[in-house]
């Protein structure tokens, strides 16, 4: 991905020297990410900003262009000026697509945490043999009271299958998806949920939308140091791995429009307390590059625009 504008370069250069590990990452996610097409590329550029440099920019074309302000909004990540990063080939509607949720607020808005763990253990229970809707349902509503129409990260089931069986399934499931910003600190505790639906719900509730799915692009990753753009020419993201040492194989991740839940699509809620193990951000993204390589056989990939970078 190339700018034509001269500030919004030179912000990506500057980034890739940085000595800071997050700031090079925000970098070099640009400068990788070949999903970008140029009917993308123009619209970001042209986009209306009242922020300057790239780092705002991204910021209101997320919020505006992406997530959008109405629940019937179609984020541009699904329209036609997109289609380079579009995934629809080989997804059959019975195929299981899995998400996971942070549900802090959707437990409690006061953030007590002993609101929040009561509220959890309420849940929790809702979730036995005989499932109690009339505690589960009011937690999803709370998904439908956020604004906007914002792209869903998810993954397929198929993927994960073995990891959700594991003791530890939850933090194996942040590390194996990349959730960096669900890592917690010292004294910290995040409260989760295990969302499990259908290729062909998703379709059915974006009727609306041509091509409901898409390959994450730097665009869409908030600017997150965690993300890494996948090459061209698959049709699916790679989801880089927080735990360098597992050697595991990498998660495809996608995009999907935004699903309204439904009681039967929770299948699990998890607590978790901080710290999350020590992350070596830059070991994880050098390992996740190797991966690309060798699994697109693109030994150059992750070195394009080096000369830029160093100039």
């Amino acid at each position: 991905m190339r700018f034509t504008r001269d500030d919004f370069a030179g912000d990506v250069g500057a980034w890739r020297r940085s000595g800071d590990v997050s700031t090079r990452a925000r970098g070099d996610n640009f400068a990788f990410d070949e999903h970008v097409g140029p009917d993308r590329l123009a619209d970001f550029e042209t986009f209306d900003f009242q922020a300057r440099g790239l780092k705002g920019a991204c910021g209101e074309y997320f919020q505006y262009s992406i997530v959008g302000v109405e629940r019937t909004h179609v984020p541009s990540t699904f329209t036609s000026i997109n289609e380079r990063a579009w995934r629809y080939e080989g997804m059959e509607d019975n195929q299981k697509i899995v998400r996971l949720e942070r549900i802090d607020d959707a437990l409690g808005r006061t953030g007590h945490a002993n609101e929040r763990d009561a509220a959890f253990d309420r849940l929790n229970a809702a979730m036995g043999f005989q499932r109690d809707e009339s505690v589960i349902r009011p937690i999803l509503r709370q998904f439908e009271a956020y604004t906007g129409a914002r792209p869903a990260f998810a993954c397929f089931h198929r993927d994960v299958a073995k990891d959700l069986k594991a003791p530890d399934w939850l933090p194996r499931l942040i590390a194996r998806l990349g959730l960096g910003h669900h890592r917690l600190q010292r004294g910290q505790r995040g409260y989760f949920a295990l969302m499990i639906y259908t290729v062909g719900e998703v379709r059915e509730q974006a009727r609306h939308i041509a091509h409901p799915f898409a390959v994450p692009t730097v665009l869409e990753s908030r600017d997150s140091p965690h993300f890494y753009p996948a090459p061209y020419g698959r049709r699916e993201g790679y989801a880089v791995d927080l735990d360098h040492r597992a050697a595991r194989v990498s998660i495809c991740e996608f995009l999907h429009a935004r699903l309204s839940y439904q009681p039967a699509h929770l299948v699990k809620v998890g607590r978790l307390n901080g710290p999350a193990p020590d992350l070596d951000l830059a070991a994880a993204r050098d390992a996740h590059l190797r991966r690309l390589r060798d699994c697109f056989d693109r030994p150059d990939f992750g070195a394009l625009m080096a000369e830029e970078a160093m100039s």
